[in-house]
């Protein structure tokens, strides 16, 4: 004859429901946590950068009819604040931008923001980040996916400035 242990648990039915409603608490939580420290760190980094051209204020789409209006070149880059890639693209166009300032109107879309979505919509942004150059008539005149070198962008942005894109 088979002895049976003494100390044996017996699993049922309610002890696995026990277990896996607090796992599932325990993982909302650091799923929460997680998130919080993102959109503080997202919300501190987007309050940072003064020297853009755009402003809680003004919209992307706002600032491409000004830049129509005025008949200037304008180079939207579409991004994220939480997106590598797009972080590098941003730094790089921090140091270009200001020598181009008064020649061409730079749009910043963050395409988190609900507000800037019929724009993102307009120009059918799928992947980031995205730089599109508009032209003095309004119209497209090129596009980049991905991080540009500074060159690059250099290049291109004096070539819209021209009229050669």
């Amino acid at each position: 004859m088979k002895k049976k242990p003494k100390n044996k648990q017996k699993i049922t039915p309610k002890n696995i429901a026990s277990k896996s409603t607090t796992s599932i608490i325990v993982f909302i939580f650091v799923l929460l946590l997680v998130g919080g420290v993102f959109a503080y760190k997202s919300a501190v980094k987007s309050g940072s950068k003064a020297s853009k051209q755009t402003s809680a204020a003004s919209s992307g789409k706002a600032l491409l009819a000004k830049a129509k209006h005025e008949g200037k070149p304008a180079y939207i880059l579409f991004h994220s604040s939480t997106c590598i890639p797009c972080q590098e693209m941003e730094k790089i166009a921090e140091k270009v931008i200001p020598s181009f300032a008064k020649k061409i109107v730079f749009v910043d879309v963050n395409v988190n923001d609900s507000s800037e979505q019929e724009l993102i919509n307009q120009f059918g942004i799928q992947t980031i980040p995205t730089s599109i150059f508009i032209g003095r008539d309004g119209d497209i005149k090129g596009g980049e996916v991905g991080v540009m070198p500074e060159e690059n962008l250099k290049a291109l942005l004096n070539k819209l400035i021209d009229n050669r894109l």
